[in-house]
């Protein structure tokens, strides 16, 4: 047990003397001009620095990223004030169509058919009253296209070019097979009439000319559904 204290007690007198002996030489550095410290004390100061460095290192961070948080912010101010009052008019037309129960989806009608349609709805969304009034119309040629040249062979040209057969030819073809009434013949005629009128003239239908074609065409279309081929 003695052994043991005298060999603590030894190296603590030696720490002592190691620590007297560094300040001594700290004391002199100075007399001297020098600039000497303490290995403990440097390794304190190092870690402080470094500790200090990695919270500049921080802050550059955290400033960077407010930077971008500002920069989202203005962005989306810029947004706000071009594009919002556009994008409020896409919302105010697309709930009137839904108000007037004509936003419909097509997933039982042909690929055609709905595609042409669902451009119709772009057109009129985005305030292309003439292009949507047009597309709606020919919804029209395409149902009674498709009626027609499931039940008529294709007929080609000498040259091999497919014969033209014009929209008026497929319609009184599907009439004659009683596949439409009058009334309706009568409405999808003016139709297709209308749309090659509007192909050729400057019209720019209303809004309640746009909706009164949009219930009319759907209607049709729903009638002659039964006629196409699955």
């Amino acid at each position: 047990m003695n052994e043991l204290q005298n060999a603590l007690l030894k190296i603590k007198q030696e720490r002592q003397k190691q620590e007297n002996t560094d300040n001594l030489a700290v004391a002199l550095s100075t007399l001297v001009g020098a600039n000497v410290v303490k290995k403990n004390d440097f390794d304190k100061l190092n870690q402080e620095k470094k500790q200090l460095l990695d919270t500049v290192k921080d802050i550059g961070i955290i400033k960077m990223e407010l930077l971008k948080s500002q920069c989202k912010f203005f962005a989306f101010k810029e947004y706000h004030s071009q594009w919002k009052p556009t994008t409020r008019k896409f919302e105010k037309r697309l709930s009137k169509l839904k108000s007037e129960k004509l936003y419909l989806t097509f997933n039982d009608y042909p690929k055609d058919i709905a595609e042409n349609l669902k451009e119709a709805y772009n057109c009129y969304i985005n305030g292309l009253s003439m292009a949507c009034y047009i597309m709606i119309l020919r919804t029209i040629e395409i149902t009674v296209s498709i009626i027609y040249e499931q039940h008529n062979p294709k007929e080609y040209k000498s040259n091999g070019q497919p014969k033209f057969v014009p929209a008026s030819v497929k319609l009184n073809w599907v009439k004659n097979e009683s596949m439409i009434g009058g009334a309706d013949y009568t409405l999808a005629k003016a139709f297709i009439e209308a749309r090659n009128d509007s192909v050729h003239e400057l019209f720019v239908p209303t809004e309640k000319q746009i909706f009164s074609a949009f219930e009319t065409v759907i209607n049709l279309i729903t009638k002659l559904k039964v006629e196409i081929k699955n």
